[in-house]
């Protein structure tokens, strides 16, 4: 194979050529090149038949590297180890792809089912961003879609594409497909009448919804004119929806798909929930203890993780000091290290990427090993001062927490961290900056080592 095509036709076209069948041929063997350039993806994504966005293909180019992949009996796909790293290197990193595929087989891990849209909306990222073909492309791709939710997606492909990327400047759309989906309606027909009523109810258990409404949802004919004119007449428009004399309802006839409600419920409750969360983000903190709580709670086993947090669980910076009994202030908390004197513990804020620091990339932090941590300090830290007693052990009663992340932003906002819990000192080399190594609690989750560039 001696042309580059950035054409799947072509390349399928020309390898047709060596498939033709023969009375004296037994097998084909096809020897294809690597180059350094983004169209010999085209190759890889077609022989593998992945699907749409780089993170997909650096999916797939993992797999493959793990043996993951079957291929039809008698047939073998080999890829030169100095070829695959040619094809990682052109594979465009995704922002926040790989945060999200370790969070995703994080929560898979912790709960044994993977997160829904919305909990990984929750969790700060945007589920409409993965690399993949979409949200239900990257769950495909992750190996989470039953067969009957698989056929499913396949089959309504275009609707369910519709529903995560069609423009909200109101929830309207959103709300008429929970209205139906509650109904038992989609697919099928709902009754104007029930439907208008469906839509007041959910504006009246949530104020943001009523508020997005523009009219008073006590006041059925306003709401139902409303509704009329904007989300119904627009959404009969496409192929999937028609508007009859006192009716709304679906053109296709799937009956009892209930993948299908159930995929289509889940896309709808992430795009109300993101729709809303860009007007009004909150976050839930946990409440306070006092310093005397935490200072007890601290005491017993040095080497065991804070009270109340989880191993690994992700925390926002501003949740992380109640648990420590402290009162988060954006002066000290935005710091890389936080010393609380009440509780003699030292917190570790270390971001892994810094290349959207002002830092710069000069501070060198990294896994040695599974257990081992290799932080550097700030270059004001001293041996000597109070900070460098602590982090050696000189100072009696501290601990040391670290907390992770793998980049400073999440979907634009602020990204948490992980709790990688207690460390303990192992050495250090170096003064301003000291380059300290740090043996942990417990070795990183094998889920989490490819983010955090953990050696197996």
């Amino acid at each position: 194979m001696l042309r580059p095509t950035e054409s799947p036709v072509i390349w399928l076209q020309q390898l047709g050529r060596g498939l033709r069948r023969s009375a004296d041929k037994a097998h084909l063997a096809v020897i294809d090149y690597i180059g350094n350039h983004r169209i010999f993806l085209t190759k890889f994504r077609t022989l593998l038949k992945v699907g749409a966005g780089d993170g997909a293909l650096r999916l797939a180019l993992e797999r493959l590297n793990d043996q993951l992949i079957q291929f039809p009996a008698g047939c073998e796909v080999t890829y030169d180890l100095q070829a695959i790293d040619i094809l990682r290197s052109l594979i465009r990193q995704p922002r926040d792809g790989e945060e999200l595929a370790a969070f995703y087989r994080d929560f898979r891990e912790r709960h044994g089912t993977r997160p829904t849209a919305s909990e990984v909306q929750h969790a700060g990222f945007n589920p409409g961003r993965t690399g993949h073909s979409g949200w239900l492309g990257f769950v495909a791709d992750m190996g989470d879609l039953s067969e009957a939710q698989r056929a499913t997606w396949t089959a309504h492909r275009a609707l369910l594409d519709e529903i995560e990327t069609t423009r909200m400047t109101r929830s309207y759309k959103m709300l008429v497909l929970r209205a139906m989906i509650e109904a038992g309606a989609f697919p099928g027909r709902i009754a104007l009448t029930d439907l208008v009523g469906r839509v007041a109810r959910l504006a009246r258990r949530n104020p943001q919804i009523k508020t997005d409404l523009s009219v008073d949802p006590d006041d059925t004919p306003r709401l139902r004119a409303v509704m009329m004119q904007q989300p119904l007449k627009i959404m009969a428009e496409t192929d999937w929806f028609r508007l009859g004399p006192g009716t709304f309802e679906t053109t296709f006839a799937d009956a009892e798909n209930t993948a299908l409600t159930a995929l289509a419920s889940e896309l709808v409750d992430w795009r109300l929930l993101r729709y809303f969360l860009a007007r009004d983000v909150v976050y839930d903190m946990p409440e306070g203890k006092s310093l005397a709580e935490a200072a007890e709670d601290a005491a017993p086993a040095p080497n065991a993780p804070a009270k109340g947090l989880t191993l690994w669980q992700e925390y926002q910076r501003d949740q992380i000091a109640p648990y420590f009994g402290a009162v988060f202030n954006t002066g000290s908390w935005n710091a890389g290290i936080v010393v609380l004197k009440g509780v003699r513990a030292m917190i570790l804020l270390v971001t892994m990427d810094k290349g959207s620091m002002s830092v710069g990339g000069h501070y060198a932090d990294q896994f040695a090993s599974p257990t081992r941590f290799v932080w550097q300090t700030q270059t004001s830290t001293r041996r000597e001062d109070l900070r460098g007693r602590i982090i050696s052990g000189a100072e009696a009663g501290w601990t040391v927490h670290l907390f992770l992340r793998k980049s400073k932003l999440r979907d634009g906002r602020a990204a948490p961290f992980r709790y990688a819990g207690p460390v303990s000192f192992a050495g250090w080399d170096g003064e301003a900056p000291m380059t300290v190594k740090w043996d942990m609690a417990a070795p990183v989750p094998r889920h989490l080592r490819a983010l955090y560039g953990v050696e197996q």
